[in-house]
């Protein structure tokens, strides 16, 4: 397809999923390539392994720019975000999503577990959705949690109306490098999931434990929690301040409203056409290109 339209730019979504024979292949054919890569800092190692074959590099988490740039100089930060059209206060909410008091959608990573086991549920509705194998490793867990398990995987639409119906969305990153019980964990992590950007689009009340970039956005807006002690607390006090959480899930969706896909994918056509622009300048030529990684021979790539 490249070939056939030969386009200024071929963007690839992360590309640690894309066979990198493909990446030579373009590159040989003189072909910009940008990666944009959306699992940091989980899978930093593997997306290390095709940054070298790009152009230009995004990726989700600030501090694995900071690390991607040691290595390819053209590294950009390119948050998560959430789509509008998906997730906001206008999008129609399913009258047949039952109102939790407590819900929370995604998977079941063995530290979101642990959590989860580890608070006293008695007395509160709480809705978990999305996919628990892991439970079944965790027996004292599953006997617990089993309970509240109310689906498996949703749809946007349904998130949405689960979002726009809870009194509460409780959010809790991910900490587990690949998914299994002998996982190892990160060292430190930046940026926000993209489950929080779609519960405050909602106007949910949310509860998450802590990354660096919520101050940038929301400010003191989201109550945080470093244990399922705090957790649970913080979850008690704000089920019974109906008052206080209206006051702040109306400010939750002004306050990423600028978070958008379209405002993502700006800031990426930005980017393409400087280095576009920066790069015809040096060699004088259209549409060909050579990753400042790659100045010597491409090496042939093995199938992983």
């Amino acid at each position: 397809m490249a070939l056939r339209h030969m386009p200024n730019w071929v963007v690839v979504f992360s590309g640690m999923y894309f066979h990198p024979d493909a990446l030579i292949m373009l590159k040989r054919a003189g072909m910009q390539i940008a990666l944009i890569l959306t699992e940091s800092p989980y899978d930093d190692s593997e997306q290390m392994k095709v940054i070298p074959y790009a152009d230009v590099v995004f990726t989700n988490d600030k501090f694995s720019a900071e690390m991607f740039s040691q290595y390819h100089r053209r590294t950009f930060y390119l948050p998560h975000a959430f789509d509008p059209g998906k997730h906001s206060l206008s999008t129609e909410v399913d009258d047949d999503v039952p109102a939790h008091d407590v819900v929370f959608v995604g998977t079941g990573f063995k530290e979101r577990i642990r959590l989860l086991a580890d608070m006293n549920w008695e007395g509160i509705d709480l809705g978990l959705y999305g996919t628990y194998e892991l439970m079944e490793e965790m027996p004292d867990a599953s006997a617990k949690l089993a309970p509240y398990i109310c689906g498996e995987v949703v749809d946007n639409r349904k998130a949405a109306s689960l979002y726009r119906k809870a009194k509460i969305g409780l959010n809790i990153h991910r900490t587990s490098q690949g998914f299994g019980m002998d996982a190892p964990s990160i060292a430190r992590a930046y940026s926000l999931n993209p489950r929080l950007y779609e519960l405050a689009a909602n106007g949910c009340f949310i509860i998450s434990d802590h990354r660096p970039a919520m101050d940038e956005v929301f400010g003191e807006l989201i109550p945080t929690f470093s244990s399922a002690q705090e957790a649970e607390a913080l979850i008690r006090r704000w089920l019974h301040d109906e008052a206080g959480r209206n006051a702040v899930t109306t400010q939750l969706p002004h306050a990423v409203s600028s978070h958008t896909y379209t405002a993502r994918a700006v800031q990426v056509s930005r980017v393409l056409k400087a280095e576009g622009e920066a790069w015809r300048d040096i060699t004088g030529a259209k549409g060909l290109s050579t990753s400042p990684q790659l100045d010597r021979e491409l090496p042939a790539a093995s199938s992983r």
